[in-house]
């Protein structure tokens, strides 16, 4: 079974401004011809989110599947520490949100588990493990708790 992580966002920047932002964060790279690499992922693709893929957000999300516009996914390559997989991807998220933190946002994996979910009425993050656990409030410049969500 493939382990597939999915970042989610409603921007109408993506992916000419937010790509290259992504791209600052250690472990991940645009290449030439404008395609995202993060190390411990392959398969890395960003797509524009069409009618279905919506439509499955919030039939399995509710107010939580917001109207995401873009996706970002890609499969965990299970050489990689799974952890600094985990983290790079949430400093992605973090980088996300910083730069619109009234915007919706989400990560996931396998459409299994929020680790990061923003929206205008605040950001909750699922319990992580970080080597440095103080890493969250330097990351996310907003208010946020940390919750477990499930799918419907």
């Amino acid at each position: 079974m493939s382990t597939d992580y999915f970042l989610f966002v409603n921007s109408n920047q993506f992916p000419e401004v937010d790509l290259p932002l992504l791209a600052k964060n250690d472990g991940v790279e645009l290449t030439d011809d404008n395609q995202l690499t993060i190390d411990g992922l392959f398969c890395t693709r960003c797509e524009s989110m069409d009618l279905h893929h919506r439509e499955i957000m919030l039939t399995d999300y509710g107010d939580l599947g917001q109207e995401y516009t873009w996706f970002l996914t890609g499969t965990y390559d299970k050489e990689s520490d799974l952890n600094q997989l985990v983290e790079r991807l949430v400093r992605c998220a973090a980088t996300l949100v910083a730069l619109r933190p009234h915007l919706p946002l989400a990560l996931m994996r396998n459409a299994e588990s929020f680790y990061v979910l923003n929206s205008p009425s605040g950001l909750i993050l699922s319990p992580m493990c970080f080597d440095d656990e103080g890493i969250l409030p330097r990351l996310f410049l907003k208010p946020y708790t940390k919750q477990h969500i499930q799918s419907s």
